[in-house]
């Protein structure tokens, strides 16, 4: 069975996100560096997973040309009989 690189990126994203959340946050309580100046990482780490994700997207082929529609014929006059 074969997995996509689309799928891998997918199923990592969370996780991804969670350890750094968690790194940040563990980074605060020890008096490192504060919340207050790291959080821009997170909206940058999601962005960059995002673009990752648009990057290797399988291509969606293009929808096929429609059919015109069909005319239908005016009814006579009197109506069904």
């Amino acid at each position: 069975m074969s997995v996509s690189p689309y799928a891998i990126v997918r199923a990592i994203r969370g996780p991804i996100v969670l350890i750094v959340l968690g790194t940040l946050f563990w980074l605060d309580q020890s008096d490192q560096i504060g919340f207050g100046r790291t959080w821009p990482i997170l909206i940058i780490l999601i962005g960059v997973m995002k673009l990752v994700e648009r990057l290797i997207a399988p291509s969606v082929p293009p929808m096929p040309p429609q059919p015109p529609p069909m005319s239908v014929p005016p009814s006579p006059m009197g109506g069904m009989r």
